[in-house]
């Protein structure tokens, strides 16, 4: 973390201080995870009775976009780099976070399927946060399925089973997927299987359009990984 993160983490830390003292319910909760930031606030209010408290709160310390940032190392990608933060930095330098950079042509490159095809009209007004798109942008590095990546979406919505009453598949029951984050707050996106799995297709195709080093290194480790397979040979 450099100095200007650290400076910005603490004014958060100050802002809120009250709320993390008096250990407010609401707050935590709106925690992305909860139950390790009942734990800080937890630490909070220990030092804040002694300074000389010992913290036993274990920290994390993790790469940013590690996995993409091998693969761009070993390609010397000199467009993914600065995205994953191999560049040279000082202080004064925002964190750049590839998470977020990807959500843009992802989030347009879905409305647009939904635009230009009727099957998949639902996907017109989507619009998929960050927080949702991390795991699968991250793991299809790491050759995740399409599978997988459908998988890894759905787990972020509820679902409920709904009879087909009339039109193709009658009578056949079916998922949708309720809530979807949509480029209009007020709307309610309602998404089938069908959907999900066009959208893993997407964020699986985009990253290695936005980065065509990866793709290539990607697709050199896959046909390594079947040649050996397919020699009987170890792969370590």
């Amino acid at each position: 973390m450099n100095k200007k993160s650290f400076e910005s983490r603490m004014d958060w830390v100050n802002v809120n201080k009250d709320k993390i003292l008096s250990l407010d319910k609401d707050f935590i909760l709106s925690a992305e995870e909860s139950i390790k930031f009942a734990s800080f606030c937890l630490t909070m209010v220990e030092l804040e009775k002694d300074p000389n408290f010992k913290v036993k709160t274990p920290v994390f310390f993790d790469a940013t976009c590690s996995g993409l940032q091998h693969l761009a190392s070993v390609m010397r990608d000199d467009i993914l780099a600065p995205n994953v933060n191999l560049d040279s930095q000082t202080y004064k330098d925002v964190v750049s976070d590839v998470y977020s950079l990807l959500a843009k042509p992802i989030n347009e490159e879905i409305r647009k399927v939904g635009r230009n095809n009727l099957i998949y009209e639902n996907l017109s007004e989507v619009n998929l946060p960050r927080k949702i798109l991390k795991r699968s942008v991250m793991t299809t590095a790491y050759n995740v399925s399409i599978f997988g990546i459908k998988e890894q979406i759905a787990s972020f919505f509820k679902s409920k089973r709904v009879k087909i009453i009339s039109g193709p598949g009658e009578g056949k029951t079916v998922v949708q997927y309720l809530k979807i984050p949509s480029i209009y707050p007020d709307r309610t996106i309602v998404l089938t299987q069908m959907d999900l799995f066009k959208i893993a297709e997407i964020i699986y195709s985009v990253l290695f359009k936005e980065y065509p080093l990866i793709s290539l290194l990607y697709g050199y480790f896959k046909d390594m990984a079947k040649l050996m397979s397919s020699a009987d040979l170890p792969i370590e």
